[in-house]
């Protein structure tokens, strides 16, 4: 007899608000009809019937002897291998075997007696899903889909003191299966839903519930705390707006919170320059008060002189804190200080072995720049051990003289070597020098050890006059020179601010103007419209323009002042009086002495 295919809707109640693994409802449905011997022997009639293969199952309805029907569970969202780990109970609660295999999609048959009411199935980490049941006839076939919630992967990382370990142990529901980690804890593929967890830190032993949902995953400080705690109260000298770890708590003179043990900055703000910070370690230890006094503060940097310079120093503060009393080296120290009724702070700066103090009481207005001088402790030391003050550049003003030198064997009958010196610009200037003065800048770049180079540049000007004048025409005369010297330079420092020293190396010098101008006498042919005789050099007795000269100088500075003198010695042959005898050669000497005043 056949029977007219048809869909009964089923409820589906479950056991446990957080099962995993649920019945969709409305969906338990009759999927086949009883078939006659004849219509099973046809396969294909069967298949084309669309009886989900009852084909298969032939033999099942020819030999049972029993009232049976059969339960199709159609599994979705689970993992064929944790298929297994399901237990199937009866009504009754007796345990019942079942038979597993795979059609186009996981399946799980089980026979059951006629009459059963419900089935229950049971997953030792999904918790369980009850299916009830509609009138089961005897070789009735039912389907029913079963789906496991999305699971998803959660972590324990609760707050603890200086990173302690914590070992976590998960339940999970009605079955008490227990997975425990250490932190940071992770368990994968857990069903959102309610769980108890436990903690063990220390010893000690603390249990939460927690509720997994698809948005909380991550369980960290927010919800679990085993810090261990301490009551600090904070006091302000003034009313102020108190920050602890940069939170704003408002503003009071005294707060009293409860801290978890560990570094904690507190601050005390009045103003922008009017404030107190101190970092605190709370411990079983630590004080229960901390004072804050925000009062002007002013932020400045001590820095080492020695010679004249910054040096890396060791520095010891007694009067602000132990941290900085260190063996390490800065050539900046900074520190942010209160204005506390004038009270002055102290700093030791070491630096070679030498020690040097500075006091200095923080003001409106004050420095921000400290610099203290380190001075050697012994009678003799090195010129660069010594502390000076360097000048590295500086303006000249110098009176200048020069003279042409001939030397050479004047007679053949004379082995005695004679010189003949005059200024070159008159005829009668015989043991005469060609005075003027000197203008230019100078500077001296130096190491600390006093070495170092002296070069600038140099304006001379020369100024003659003579009665016997030349060609009976001119009788004055002008020269414009210019002079760059490049000497090696060494300063000895005999103080602070008094230096000696010298130079010496060669210096080119060149002639850029010369000119004879003016009348020679009274009644002498009217010259006012005669140009200048400017072919100074031009003529076979004249010197040359480019003169290269060796350089001997010493000065004493004291201060911004410098008293300089130098003596030049010509190397460039000039070849002005080669006709006078053997070996004539005629050089360009100088002397000039000045002031100068240097930076």
């Amino acid at each position: 007899m056949n029977k007219i295919l048809t869909i009964i809707i089923a409820a589906l109640v479950t056991l446990s608000a957080n099962a995993g693994i649920k019945a969709t409802q409305d969906s338990l449905k009759l999927v086949s009809r009883i078939l006659s011997k004849a219509e099973r022997s046809n396969t294909q009639h069967v298949m084309e019937e669309g009886v989900n293969n009852m084909a298969l199952h032939a033999p099942w309805l020819e030999n049972v002897t029993e009232c049976q029907s059969l339960l199709i569970i159609n599994w979705s969202g689970i993992n064929p291998d944790e298929i297994k780990d399901v237990k199937v109970t009866l009504d009754n609660g007796t345990p019942y075997q079942v038979s597993n295999f795979t059609s186009g999609n996981l399946e799980t048959y089980i026979f059951m007696p006629c009459g059963t009411k419900s089935v229950t199935l049971l997953h030792p980490r999904y918790a369980s899903t009850r299916i009830f049941l509609k009138k089961m006839n005897n070789k009735d076939i039912w389907s029913i889909p079963v789906v496991l919630d999305t699971p998803v992967n959660i972590q324990f990382k609760p707050a603890t003191d200086y990173d302690k370990s914590v070992r976590v142990t998960l339940t999970y529901p009605e079955s008490g299966m227990e997975e425990t980690k250490q932190t940071p804890a992770i368990f994968e593929r857990v069903v959102p839903g309610n769980y108890e967890v436990q903690f063990v830190i220390d010893g000690r032993i603390q249990s939460y519930n927690v509720q997994v949902s698809p948005t909380k995953t991550v369980f960290g400080q927010n919800d679990f705390d085993f810090r261990n705690f301490k009551d600090v109260t904070i006091e302000s000298t003034r009313k102020a707006r108190i920050y602890i770890d940069d939170v704003d708590q408002g503003e009071a003179t005294s707060l009293t919170t409860r801290l978890p043990y560990g570094s904690h900055t507190l601050k005390a703000v009045i103003s922008e320059n009017s404030k107190d910070e101190k970092t605190v370690e709370v411990n079983a230890d630590s004080e229960n008060t901390i004072y804050l006094s925000p009062v002007e503060m002013r932020t400045f940097e001590v820095i080492g002189l020695y010679n004249g310079a910054p040096v890396p120093t060791s520095i010891y503060t007694p009067d602000i804190d132990t941290e900085r009393n260190t063996l390490r080296t800065e050539k900046s120290h900074k520190f942010t200080l209160p204005a506390v009724g004038g009270k002055p702070y102290t700093f030791y700066l070491s630096y070679g072995g030498k020690t040097s103090k500075k006091s200095v009481s923080v003001t409106p207005g004050m420095h921000t720049r400290q610099e203290v001088k380190i001075k050697a402790d012994r009678k003799v030391v090195w010129p660069w051990q010594r502390d000076y003050v360097p000048a590295n550049h500086g303006w000249e003003f110098s009176w200048v003289s020069k003279q042409y030198s001939t030397s050479g064997y004047f007679s053949d009958e004379d082995n005695i070597k004679s010189t003949i010196k005059e200024n070159g610009v008159w005829a009668d200037g015989s043991d005469h020098w060609l005075h003027g003065f000197r203008t230019g800048y100078h500077a001296q770049p130096s190491f600390k050890f006093g070495l170092g180079l002296y070069t600038g540049f140099f304006l001379e000007f020369y100024f003659s006059g003579n009665e016997e004048g030349i060609d009976n025409t001119f009788d004055k005369y002008f020269e414009l020179d210019m002079s760059v010297p490049l000497h090696i330079l060494y300063q000895f420092p005999l103080g602070r601010k008094f230096t000696i020293g010298f130079h010496t190396g060669p210096t080119f010098n060149w002639a850029m103007y010369g000119s004879y101008y003016d009348k020679l006498l009274p009644d002498a042919s009217d010259t006012d419209n005669e140009e200048d005789y400017t072919d100074f050099w031009d003529e076979p007795w004249a010197p040359k323009r480019v003169n290269l000269t060796w350089d001997f100088g010493l000065f004493v500075r004291w201060k911004a002042l410098t008293i300089s003198g130098t003596i030049s010695q010509g190397l460039t042959n000039n070849k002005m009086h080669t006709d006078f005898g053997r070996d004539a050669k005629t050089v360009m000497n100088k002397r000039f002495a000045g002031i100068s005043l240097v930076f």
